[in-house]
């Protein structure tokens, strides 16, 4: 009688040291398989039971169950090229990759990039509100090799840098940077402003606005997106969607045929 006493003391704790090795496991940051559960108490001369399933033979007590493996989170990697995606004209910019460049995205943008190439390296900018919105203390950048906005070969505007309502503005690329206007610009634009960095059209790029940490406006397209002879802009300027369109620096946007 104490013999099979002892037994039964003996099997419910192994029991339980079984199923709080079960509960215990670690996650390895993968979604593992479930940890094996406890095995069962060895009932007269039967065999130890699997992970899970009672104890085989006589009234030996059940084997814990294995517990469940946590599913690794999985990191982000940074992108080489743009992501597409930017800021309306009314809505908020959605740059992805804000909180791990330490930046923030704007709530609302009265200053949108309306247009990109990547063949004669220049960003469009247009104001789609009513009042003329000043850029003074603003910053243009492109994107860097960590994914986040490189201003090393960008432009801060300086004091009277502003667009009126319904007005284009034109960066044009590899050029010296200045944050002068120029009148060296392209097509029939007559004044514009000079940035150093060019637009990759195979390894995808974007285009940031910046005021000190704060994202204001941002566009972004994937590698090989933008055909030869194509541009990337808004239909209509402003606030449309991004597609293909037809290169019109410092015009109305038209989509490609």
């Amino acid at each position: 009688m104490l013999y099979r006493i002892a037994l039964g003391l003996l099997a419910g704790t192994l029991v339980l040291s079984g199923a709080a090795c079960s509960e215990s496991t670690e996650d390895d940051g993968s979604g593992g398989s479930g940890a094996q559960g406890g095995s069962g108490a060895d009932g007269g001369s039967a065999g130890s039971a699997q992970g899970g399933s009672g104890a085989e033979g006589g009234s030996g007590a059940q084997g814990g169950s294995g517990g469940q493996g946590g599913s690794g989170g999985s990191g982000q990697g940074g992108s080489g090229g743009g992501q597409g995606g930017s800021g309306g004209g009314s809505g908020g910019v959605d740059f992805p990759m804000a909180t791990e460049c330490g930046l923030t995205n704007a709530a609302s943008v009265s200053v949108v990039i309306n247009e990109m190439s990547a063949d004669d390296e220049w960003i469009e900018l247009y104001n789609p509100g009513s009042v003329t919105v000043s850029l003074s203390g603003l910053t243009v950048a492109d994107l860097g090799d960590d994914g986040c906005p490189d201003s090393s070969e960008g432009i801060t505007f300086g004091s009277g840098a502003e667009i009126p309502p319904g007005g284009f503005l034109l960066l044009l690329g590899d050029q010296t940077p200045s944050p002068d206007l120029q009148t060296t610009c392209i097509g029939d634009v007559t004044s514009c402003y000079h940035v150093g960095f060019k637009l990759s059209a195979s390894k995808g790029d974007a285009g940031f606005m910046l005021n000190g940490t704060e994202v204001i406006a941002y566009t972004g397209f994937g590698a090989d997106e933008i055909p030869d002879g194509d541009t990337y802009g808004r239909v209509p300027d402003g606030t449309g969607a991004f597609t293909l369109t037809q290169p019109t620096p410092g015009e109305a946007n038209v989509a490609a045929q």
